[in-house]
C-alpha cells in the first residue's frame, strides 16, 4: 500500500502559503460530546462516503474530496435543522439528498498541483496539504456529474488524475471549477482543535507520516474498541470525521483497496477507517499540514444533532 502514499512533506511549502490561510484557534470541545459526521452523512444520502479505491499516490485529493463531500452534506443539514417547522426541515433534507454531488479528485489533484505548487511537466505522484486547502478555496473544485455533463469520463480515472497533475486542469473547465469554492480554509494544529471542530461540522483532511500497518500483509486491525495502533511510515492524506471521548480519539477516514482494514466497528463507521487515540492525532497534527473550512467566512459555533431520523 505505500505507492498509494502521495503526501509530499513540505514545511517550505506550508510556510510561503501560511499568510493564505485564517489564523483561527478553536476553542476546547465539549468533552460530554460525541459527534460522528459519517452517521449525518448515511442518513442523508443513504450510504457511506464514497471510498475510492485510490490507485495512485494523489491521496491529498482524496483528503480534500472527503472533505468537500461532507461539507456539502453537513451544512445543508444544519440549515435545516434552523427551519421552523418539521416538515420544513424534512424537505429540506430530501433536498440536501437530491442535490448532493460527488466531488471528483481529479481536479482537486491538478489545481493543487500545478496551480498552486507549480509542478508542470513532473509525473511524479503527490501533492501538499497546503496546496489542495488554497486550490479548493482559490480555483474550486468539480463533481463527478458535472464532468459527466460536459461530455468526460465521470468515474474515478488514475491515468487522468497523473495527466491532469502534470499538465493542469483544462483551461475550458477551470471556469467551472470557480463556481464551486470553499469560502475559507484554516490550520488544525492539534486533537483540541481537531474535536471542536467536529463538533461543530467540519472534518479535517490530515496529512501525516503516522502509519498504522498492524497486520499481515500491510492489513490494518481496529482492536476491540475499533482503534488501531499506529505502526510504521506513510507519507499520505486521510480524513478525519468523528469524535468520541469514552476513550478520546477521532474516526480516521482512509480510501484504499476493500479489505484493507479489518476488525469490530463500533459506531458503524465505513469499511475502510479506524479511530485514533488523541494523542496519536496530536501527533499526526503537529506536523502542520491539515486543514479544515467552511462555506462561509469564519467558523460559527453550530449545535449538531446525531439524533434525527426521516
Amino acid at each position: 500500500m505505500q505507492s498509494l502514499c502521495g503526501w509530499k512533506h513540505d514545511p517550505g511549502e506550508v510556510e510561503r502559503l501560511r499568510p493564505l490561510f485564517t489564523q483561527f484557534y478553536a476553542p476546547s470541545p465539549d468533552q460530554s460530546k460525541d459527534v460522528f459526521l459519517h452517521q449525518i452523512f448515511k442518513k442523508a444520502i443513504g450510504r457511506d462516503l464514497d471510498q475510492g479505491p485510490q490507485l495512485i499516490g494523489d491521496c491529498v485529493s482524496w483528503g480534500w474530496k472527503h472533505f468537500i463531500d461532507m461539507t456539502q452534506v453537513v451544512e445543508g443539514v444544519v440549515d435545516a435543522f434552523a427551519l421552523p417547522t418539521v416538515v420544513d426541515r424534512d424537505q429540506a433534507i430530501e433536498r440536501v439528498r437530491f442535490e448532493f454531488q460527488e466531488t471528483a479528485t481529479e481536479p482537486i489533484y491538478a489545481l493543487s498541483r500545478v496551480e498552486v505548487g507549480g509542478q508542470r511537466g513532473s509525473y511524479e505522484d503527490g501533492s501538499v496539504g497546503a496546496w489542495a486547502a488554497e486550490a479548493v478555496k482559490r480555483y474550486g473544485t468539480l463533481s463527478r456529474s458535472h464532468l459527466e455533463s460536459l461530455g468526460l469520463k465521470g468515474a474515478y480515472d488514475p491515468n487522468r488524475a497523473k495527466n491532469w497533475g502534470a499538465n493542469g486542469l483544462p483551461d475550458n473547465l477551470e471556469p467551472e471549477a470557480f463556481k464551486h469554492t470553499i469560502a475559507d480554509t484554516t490550520p488544525v494544529r492539534s486533537f483540541s482543535e481537531a474535536a471542536w471542530h467536529i463538533q461543530n461540522g467540519r472534518g479535517i483532511p490530515v496529512c501525516s507520516n503516522v502509519g498504522f500497518e498492524n497486520g499481515p500483509g500491510g492489513v490494518t486491525l481496529r482492536d476491540s474498541q475499533g482503534f488501531a495502533r499506529p505502526r510504521g511510515t506513510w507519507a499520505h492524506c486521510m480524513y478525519f470525521c468523528g469524535v468520541r471521548w469514552d476513550r478520546p480519539g477521532l474516526l480516521l477516514l482512509n480510501q484504499w483497496p476493500k479489505g484493507s482494514v479489518q476488525g469490530p466497528k463500533v459506531h458503524d463507521e465505513p469499511d475502510c477507517s479506524w479511530w485514533v487515540d488523541a494523542d496519536v492525532v496530536d501527533a499526526m497534527l503537529r506536523q502542520g499540514d491539515s486543514y479544515t473550512g467552511s462555506k462561509y467566512k469564519g467558523y460559527p459555533a453550530r449545535i449538531i444533532d446525531t439524533n434525527w431520523e426521516f
